[in-house]
């Protein structure tokens, strides 16, 4: 127990010691410590700052920092600059691809336009080239044809009239079908071989079944030749057509079969009389030069009239004579007498023949007809005089070179359509 005591003792003793000696000196050091300076501290900080003048050291060293990335930020802006300058080249560049792509389409699409065109025009041409050489074929075969068939007729000074010929396969027609026929009326003045192909050629766009040819007989041979086609050659002119010959072979007449139930007879009249026109012009007595010739006339067209009397007919007439229906108070024309009347058609008529171009022209002034033109007097004198057949449609037409006034002459042909029952 007394040393325990004795060692407390101790321990406070020694505690009260220490405790003394620290405050003491804890006081004397604090007041004995130099004052900090700002150099001290800031070389513990910038140890490479300058002890002259520490700041502008560091402001400088800043700046440096700052120029620095100043810089930087510079080359960043100009590498941005140049950047954006790529950018821009490259969006004009597409967008020069774009306008260039879409030229081009719309240059491929009108080339491919263009060759859908062109391969069309091609397949068209070639298609014409077909036609064409198949055209020349056909044309090469009926030429070879009709020389072959014109072997079988004999020069014009050995025929023997009527004088009928086959060439060609038999034409048919429906029941329905309108029968085209063209008259032309070559008159007297002969024409050379190549003036009738150029007459023949200048009708063939009619596609006619038939050909009825008046004029002198060197005329209608030719014509004859150059059609090509079937015909029986007459006195006074040519039936020209590939239907089917039928009746008395030595009749002034042809009786054509259109199918097996219809036929269709046909004639042709020439009855010439130039020196009427020249008596006309000079104000002679043309009256008396009708008159005179009034009977044989009228007693040769009625033959022909007879000759094609059958269930449905047609003639050609050439009569060189006006028609009373055409001879108007009212006209134009200085010579023309509406008191007088014109005999042959007359007596067509009266014997229930129809004029086919007065039936489908009404107005004798405006649709006058005129068919022939000599020394400046200008007539209808050509008539397709029909019976028992419907005319549909009827014109005057220009054949070829005779339609060419020469010396003040000049003849036009006539293209009618019938129905034919």
């Amino acid at each position: 127990m007394k040393q325990l005591l004795i060692g407390a003792g101790c321990a406070l003793a020694l505690l009260s010691g220490c405790a003394h000696y620290t405050a003491k000196d804890g006081l004397a050091a604090i007041t004995q410590e130099p004052a900090a300076t700002t150099e001290t501290r800031y070389k513990e900080i910038h140890p490479e700052a300058s002890p002259e003048n520490p700041d502008k050291v560091l402001i400088a060293s800043q700046e440096k920092t700052i120029k620095s990335q100043q810089d930087k930020i510079a080359q960043q802006d100009a590498v941005i600059v140049q950047l954006q300058g790529q950018v821009a080249t490259l969006s004009n560049e597409n967008s020069l691809l774009a306008s260039t792509a879409a030229d081009q389409k719309a240059k491929l699409a009108m080339n491919e336009s263009m060759i859908s065109d062109l391969s069309g025009k091609v397949v068209g041409l070639q298609s014409k080239v077909n036609i064409e050489n198949e055209k020349q074929q056909k044309a090469k075969e009926a030429a070879e044809a009709k020389a072959k068939a014109l072997a079988t007729l004999e020069p014009l000074e050995q025929i023997t009239y009527p004088k009928g010929y086959r060439n060609g396969d038999v034409l048919t027609t429906e029941k329905k079908q309108p029968v085209t026929v063209v008259f032309l009326p070559l008159g007297e003045t002969t024409y050379s071989e190549g003036q009738i192909d150029e007459i023949m050629t200048s009708v063939s766009d009619l596609k006619a079944q038939v050909t009825l040819v008046t004029g002198n007989k060197e005329n209608t041979y030719m014509a004859v030749r150059s059609s090509g086609e079937s015909a029986v050659l007459t006195e006074q002119g040519a039936i020209i057509s590939n239907y089917a010959l039928e009746g008395d072979p030595k009749s002034e007449s042809a009786t054509l079969r259109l199918d097996e139930n219809r036929t269709f007879t046909l004639a042709v009249a020439d009855l010439p009389q130039l020196d009427l026109f020249a008596a006309i012009k000079d104000g002679g007595d043309w009256k008396s030069l009708v008159k005179e010739r009034a009977t044989s006339r009228d007693k040769a067209l009625r033959n022909t009239l007879s000759e094609a009397n059958g269930s449905s007919c047609l003639v050609a007439a050439s009569l060189y004579e006006p028609a009373t229906s055409d001879w108007q108070r009212l006209t134009a024309y200085t010579w023309r007498d509406s008191s007088f009347s014109w005999p042959l058609v007359d007596t067509a008529l009266s014997l229930g023949w129809n004029d086919t171009y007065r039936q489908t022209h009404y107005s004798v002034e405006s649709d006058a007809g005129n068919t022939l033109s000599m020394d400046g007097i200008t007539e209808r004198t050509d008539y397709l005089l029909s019976k028992r057949i419907l005319p549909l449609t009827s014109n005057v037409v220009n054949i070829g070179p005779a339609s060419l006034e020469e010396n003040g002459y000049s003849r036009y042909g006539l293209v009618a359509t019938y129905l034919v029952p």
